[in-house]
């Protein structure tokens, strides 16, 4: 009687996807040497309005958890109406990350300011 066949266990290796900071860090180049006026090429690295699901991996969080946060009032930055699509602002989302994350109320001061 032949033993039946073995149950080969497969693993599959899966690469995680580096969140959109990341490349940005990574991928950023000064565009002149003088130190005075430091620029750095963002434009390259990230379109000027995204979807969604790419500000869920802009911020490590889930597409669901950016809708409650818009619908709670808690992430800042409104998204554009654009042909049915809700688009948000590149340049607004990482100001309002490097303002520490401030709800809308303090958000709209902030970013009206500027």
């Amino acid at each position: 009687m032949a033993k039946p066949a073995a149950k080969r266990t497969r693993w599959v290796r899966k690469r995680r996807r580096s969140g959109m900071l990341g490349r940005l860090v990574v991928g950023m180049t000064p565009i002149n040497d003088n130190p005075a006026t430091k620029e750095t090429e963002t434009s390259a690295a990230l379109p000027l309005l995204i979807p969604a699901s790419r500000v869920a991996r802009l911020l490590s969080i889930s597409v669901r958890q950016v809708w409650n946060l818009h619908q709670s009032g808690t992430l800042g930055p409104m998204p554009l109406k654009l042909q049915g699509r809700s688009l948000w602002r590149t340049d607004e989302l990482m100001a309002w990350v490097r303002h520490n994350c401030p709800n809308r109320g303090r958000w709209v001061v902030i970013w009206k300011s500027n």
